[in-house]
């Protein structure tokens, strides 16, 4: 069974809101960094870069807000 990583939907800064594919699990926390890349770049690379963390398409973001939707800056 393969491995499907964890899908949300988020507002990066001023932006309008996009898909964020999270490189963990790890609780979301108001005020901590989460590792992830945006759900249109992930879908485009082929599977044996999806899965490399230092890809470069894999961004830190700072978590401002989880609700309603996850609210993140870079």
């Amino acid at each position: 069974m393969a491995y499907h990583k964890k899908r949300t939907i988020a507002k990066i800064g001023t932006h309008s809101s996009c898909g964020l594919i999270l490189w963990d699990d790890k609780p979301i926390i108001v005020g901590t960094f989460i590792t992830a890349m945006e759900a249109e770049i992930y879908d485009s690379l082929h599977s044996q870069w999806r899965n490399i963390k230092k890809n470069g398409m894999w961004k830190s973001f700072y978590v401002t807000k989880t609700e309603p939707i996850l609210f993140v800056d870079r």
